[in-house]
């Protein structure tokens, strides 16, 4: 009386919790590769966009060094809305975010932006 016989089959998969998001795989996602309906067909910290593609920077550990030669090869002075502006802290070079008058901050962490001591010492400064 204590069996259900109950097919592991039928049973609905549950949405991932925050904890397993880094474990999506986008390319098996049901509207095809990348394709949402919600953010929880992306993978990490990525978004569901209006277009119904997953966006952004997933942040999880099996992607860090990928994403981070991505954030650094941004360029903020090609945004349409002008340079260095943003909407979201994807729109901003390396670990900058964008602040709250939609201008990105912050140091971006990239290799090309930092200075050598040489550098450093040739700006004039009067």
């Amino acid at each position: 009386m204590g069996d259900h016989n109950c097919d592991e089959e039928d049973k609905p998969e549950p949405e991932p919790t925050p904890s397993d998001k880094c474990m999506i795989d986008e390319d098996d996602n049901t509207f095809g590769p990348g394709m949402c309906f919600d953010d929880a067909q992306c993978k990490g910290d990525r978004m569901c966009s209006e277009f119904y593609y997953c966006v952004g920077y997933s942040n999880c550990e099996d992607d860090k060094e990928e994403e981070c030669e991505d954030k650094c090869a941004i360029d903020e002075t090609l945004f349409p809305e002008g340079a260095h502006r943003c909407t979201y802290d994807m729109h901003c070079k390396g670990a900058r975010t964008c602040g709250p008058d939609f201008m990105c901050i912050g140091n971006s962490g990239c290799k090309d932006d930092e200075m050598t001591p040489a550098q450093k010492c040739a700006i004039d400064e009067f």
